[in-house]
C-alpha cells in the first residue's frame, strides 16, 4: 500500500492508490559489496552489509584522494599539435599517434592517469553466537533513507537501524532488542592503508586515523581521522587496543564521524582533520537518537518528495532479488517506479551543496586503487550523473558540478595556455579532485572538448530552473569555455568547414585505422559547440553582457556559422566524423553523435531526415551495452517516441548481473540495485532515472513563437498504462503532475514557469 507520506502528498490531485512503496528489502544479508546497501549524505558514505553474527560498514569521505596538487604537463605537447593537425589533415593519422609515441613516450603527463578516490576503510559489529538468525529482514527506505536490519537470534529480536545523516553529517547506527540487556558486541576498525593507519582508544570510544596514498606517492597529501563514540542503555562500553566492547546493554547508539585535511585542489593538506571529526561528533551527540532521526528524515524528505513516480505494483512485499529475477515475465511496473525513486536516491546522497561531485562510482568505493581510479571522465560520465537533477527535481543538488567547473576554469586556463597558446579553459577527457586538465592516457586521452560539453550543461541546467545567481556565477565559465575554441578551430582544407584537431569521438575509432582514434573532425564536436556558443550568447543577453562581450560573442557567431554541419552518411546514418566513415556493422558502446538527439535538441521530429538518421545510427549500433551505455539508448529511443522500444532497453538494463570487468561490456544491475557497466559505475543508475523521465514528458522543443512544447506522455511503454508522476520539471521554470490511464492522460497540473508560455502535446 502507498505509504501515508505518498497518500498526502497526491490528495485531491486524482491520485490512483497503487500497491507498493518505496522499500529495498532483502531476506537474507549482502554476500558482496554489490548486494550491500548504500547510506550517504553527499559527504560521508556507508555500504551496509546488513549480517546478523557480523556487520560491516564500509566507509568513505568524498574528499579522501589519493596525490597532491601537481601540474602534470608533458612540455613537449604544444609543439606537437601543429605537426599533428598537419599529418592528420594529410589523412596520415597513424603517423601522427607514432610521432606523439616517439616524442612523448606515448604519455601526454609525467604520470599519464588521474589519481584515485580511495576507501576509508571499515567499521565492523561481531555479535557472538547470531550467525544463524531467523526471521531475517533486510531493507534501505527510500523514503526515509534509513537502513535496517532485523533478525531473531537465541529467541531475542533485534533491531538495527543506520543512516548518514543530512542534518548532522555523522553516520548513526541503533542498536535495539525486545529482551533488557540482550545486546553484546566488538566494534573495530579494518583498514586497507598498510602504512600510515593506526588505530586507539580513550576507554570507551575508538579512533582511526592515517594518510592517503599508494598509486604515485607513497603518501598523499591527504590526511584522515575518524572517531566512533557509543551511548548505551544500561550494560558496560569499554576500549582496549582499538577495540570497543559493549555488554549487556538494553540499546546502544553508535556515533561516526571523519574528516580529511582536503581544503581545496590547490591546497590539499592545511585542514584540521582531527577537529572537523570532533566538532561533527560533538554536535551530534548533543541530539538523543530520536532527535537525530528525526532531523535527518526532514532534511532527507525535503528533497525526495519534490517528485514521485508512482507505477501499479504486481508483486507486493517481494524483495528486490525477486523482482529483478522475474522481471522479465511479470512486467512489474512497479520495479522502474523504484529504480526511478533509488536514482534520485543516489544523487541526493551523493552530491550536496558543498560537497565534491559523485564520482564514477559515486561516493563509494572499497577499493584503493578502484576501476578508472573512481575519478570523472568527462566524456560522459560526469555528465550523464547529473542529467536527472533537474527533469527529477533537484536542482539545488547541481551546486556541486558548478564549483568543480569553476576550479577547472582556473586549473584548465592554463591548460589551454600550455599546450595550445589559447586564451579560455579547457578539460579534457579526465578529472579528479586536484582538477586535473591535461590529457592522460596517451593518445586516447586528447579530447578537449569534456569542458565545453560540461559548460553547455550548465545553460541547459539554467533553462529548468531560471536561477539567475546560477546564472552569474556559471556565465564566466561557460565564457571561458567558448573562448578558447576561437583559438582551437581550424579550418579543415578540404572540408571548408572548422574543426577541432586533433579529437575524436569518444571512445570510437573508424573501422580499418587500427585503432587510431584521431580524424580530421567528429561530428560531436561541433554539436557540443553549437549548444555552447548559443548558451553564452543567451546568457549574455539575459545578463545584460552582450554589449561589454560584443567582440567575443560575434566571434563565437562567426564560428558557430562555420562549424561542420550535421551530415546523413551513405547508408542513411547519421554520420558520426565529418567523412563518411561509419560501418554499419560497429556496435561499439559509444554513440557519441547521437549527442544532437539527447542530451541536445538539435535533432527532433522537425528535423525529419537527421531524425531518421539518428533512428537508423542507434538500429544498427543495437541495444546490449554497459549499462550507461543503456541508459543512454533509453533516453534517445524516448526521444524518437518510441516508449516501446525503450522498455526493452529498460528491461535489459534491469536484467539482475553477476558481471565482472571482463565480461565484454555487458552491463546490467547488480542486486542492490547498482548499475552494472560493469563494475558498479553510478552513471548508469542516473542516467536511466533521467531516460524514464524523459519518456513521461519533454521540454526540449520551442515553438516559432518561442514557446516551451511540453510532451506530455510522449514515449509510454505499453507496459506502463497507468500512473502517477509528481513534481517532474520542464525547461522554462515549469513543474508537471500527470495522472494516466489506458495510455491517456486523465489529469495534468502545470504550475510555475516563465512568461514566455508553453504548448501542450498530449
Amino acid at each position: 500500500m502507498l505509504s501515508a507520506a505518498v497518500v498526502l502528498c497526491f490528495a485531491g490531485l486524482g491520485a490512483v492508490a497503487f500497491a507498493g512503496d518505496f522499500v529495498m528489502s532483502y531476506d537474507g544479508p549482502a554476500g558482496t559489496w554489490n548486494e550491500a546497501l548504500p547510506l550517504g549524505n553527499g559527504r560521508l558514505g556507508a555500504m551496509v552489509f546488513g549480517g546478523a553474527g557480523t556487520e560491516r560498514f564500509q566507509l568513505n569521505e568524498d574528499t579522501l584522494w589519493d596525490g597532491r596538487p601537481d601540474y602534470m604537463l608533458e612540455p613537449k605537447l604544444k609543439a606537437l599539435v601543429p605537426q599533428i593537425r598537419e599529418l592528420v589533415f594529410a589523412g596520415r593519422e597513424q603517423e601522427a599517434v607514432e610521432l606523439f609515441k616517439r616524442t612523448t613516450g606515448g604519455k601526454s603527463s609525467r604520470r599519464n592517469t588521474s589519481e584515485a578516490y580511495q576507501t576509508l576503510g571499515s567499521l565492523v559489529l561481531r555479535f557472538e553466537g547470531h550467525d544463524l538468525p531467523t526471521a531475517y529482514r533486510r531493507a534501505l527506505s527510500l523514503e526515509e533513507a534509513v537502513a535496517t536490519c532485523d533478525y531473531t537470534a537465541k529467541g531475542v529480536a533485534y533491531r538495527r537501524e543506520a543512516f548518514t545523516s543530512l542534518a548532522d553529517d555523522v553516520l548513526v547506527v541503533r542498536l535495539t532488542a525486545d529482551r533488557p540487556g540482550a545486546i553484546s558486541f566488538a566494534a573495530f576498525f579494518e583498514s586497507p592503508f598498510q602504512r600510515g593507519a593506526k588505530t586507539s582508544d580513550d576507554g570507551t570510544d575508538i579512533f582511526l586515523c592515517g594518510q592517503a596514498g599508494i598509486s604515485h606517492y607513497s603518501y598523499g597529501a591527504v590526511r584522515y581521522a575518524s572517531h566512533l563514540a557509543a551511548r548505551a542503555e544500561g550494560g558496560r562500553v569499554s576500549a582496549d587496543n582499538g577495540v570497543m566492547t559493549v555488554e549487556g546493554a538494553t540499546s546502544v547508539t553508535l556515533l561516526f564521524s571523519a574528516a580529511t585535511s582536503f581544503v581545496n585542489w590547490k591546497d590539499g593538506s592545511s585542514g584540521d582533520e582531527k577537529a572537523r571529526t570532533e566538532d561533527r561528533l560533538a554536535k551530534a551527540l548533543a541530539y538523543d537518537y530520536k532527535t537525530l532521526r528525526e532531523r535527518h528524515v526532514a532534511a532527507y524528505r525535503r528533497q525526495f518528495d519534490t517528485c514521485r513516480l508512482v507505477l501499479p505494483d504486481t508483486q507486493p512485499g517481494a524483495t528486490v532479488p525477486e523482482l529483478l529475477k522475474t522481471f522479465r515475465e511479470t512486467r512489474n511496473p512497479h520495479l522502474a517506479a523504484l529504480y526511478f525513486a533509488f536514482g534520485r536516491y543516489l544523487l541526493i546522497a551523493s552530491s550536496q551543496p558543498g560537497t565534491q561531485p559523485p564520482t564514477l562510482q559515486g561516493i563509494w568505493n572499497e577499493w584503493m586503487l578502484p576501476a578508472w581510479m573512481s575519478s570523472y571522465t568527462v566524456n560522459i560520465n560526469l555528465q550523464m550523473n547529473y542529467w536527472p537533477v533537474d527533469v527529477a527535481n533537484l536542482s539545488p543538488l547541481a551546486e556541486p558540478l558548478l564549483s568543480a567547473m569553476e576550479e577547472l576554469a582556473v586549473s584548465g586556463a592554463r591548460t589551454a595556455r600550455d599546450i595550445y597558446g589559447a586564451r579560455g579553459w579547457c578539460c579534457h577527457h579526465h578529472t579528479d579532485v586536484w582538477r586535473l586538465t591535461v590529457p592522460v592516457h596517451g593518445a586516447y586521452g586528447w579530447w578537449p572538448m569534456g569542458g565545453a560539453w560540461l559548460s553547455a550543461q550548465l545553460w541547459d541546467h539554467y533553462r529548468f530552473t531560471l536561477d539567475r545567481a546560477f546564472l552569474e556565477r556559471a556565465y564566466p565559465v561557460m565564457r571561458g569555455a567558448a573562448e578558447f575554441f576561437l583559438d582551437v578551430l581550424v579550418e579543415d582544407p578540404d572540408l571548408h568547414c572548422l574543426t577541432v584537431v586533433p579529437s575524436y569521438s569518444p571512445e570510437n575509432a573508424p573501422k580499418g585505422r587500427n585503432g587510431v582514434k584521431w580524424t580530421r573532425g567528429a561530428s560531436m564536436d561541433a554539436q557540443i559547440l553549437r549548444d555552447l556558443f548559443d548558451g553564452v550568447a543567451e546568457a549574455a543577453k539575459i545578463l545584460g553582457r552582450d554589449k561589454e562581450d560584443a567582440a567575443v560573442l560575434g566571434a563565437l557567431a562567426e564560428r558557430r556559422a562555420r562549424l561542420a554541419p550535421l551530415k546523413v552518411g551513405r547508408w542513411g546514418q547519421l554520420m558520426e566524423w565529418t567523412e563518411d566513415l561509419d560501418d554499419p556493422e560497429d556496435t561499439h558502446r559509444h554513440i557519441s553523435h547521437l549527442y544532437a538527439l539527447y542530451p541536445s535538441a538539435q535533432i527532433t521530429p522537425r528535423t525529419p531526415e537527421l531524425f531518421a538518421a539518428a533512428k537508423k545510427t542507434l538500429v544498427h549500433r543495437g541495444d546490449i551495452s554497459t549499462g550507461w551505455g543503456m541508459a543512454w539508448r533509453i533516453a534517445w529511443w524516448a526521444r524518437l517516441l518510441d516508449g516501446d522500444h525503450a522498455y526493452r532497453i529498460l528491461e535489459n538494463q534491469l536484467a539482475p548481473t553477476f558481471a565482472t570487468l571482463g565480461d565484454t561490456y555487458k552491463g546490467g544491475t547488480y542486486l542492490n540495485l547498482f548499475d552494472a557497466h560493469p563494475p558498479f559505475q553510478i552513471d548508469g543508475n542516473l542516467g536511466c532515472t533521467a531516460a524514464i523521465a524523459e519518456l513521461l514528458l519533454q521540454s526540449h522543443e520551442r515553438t516559432s513563437d518561442g514557446k516551451v512544447l511540453l510532451r506530455l506522455l510522449p514515449a509510454l511503454p505499453s507496459a506502463w498504462p497507468k500512473g502517477t508522476a509528481r513534481g517532474l520539471r520542464a525547461r522554462g521554470g515549469y513543474t508537471v503532475d500527470i495522472d494516466w490511464d489506458a495510455g491517456r492522460v486523465t489529469s495534468k497540473r502545470i504550475t510555475g514557469g516563465n512568461a514566455d508560455g508553453y504548448v501542450v502535446v498530449e
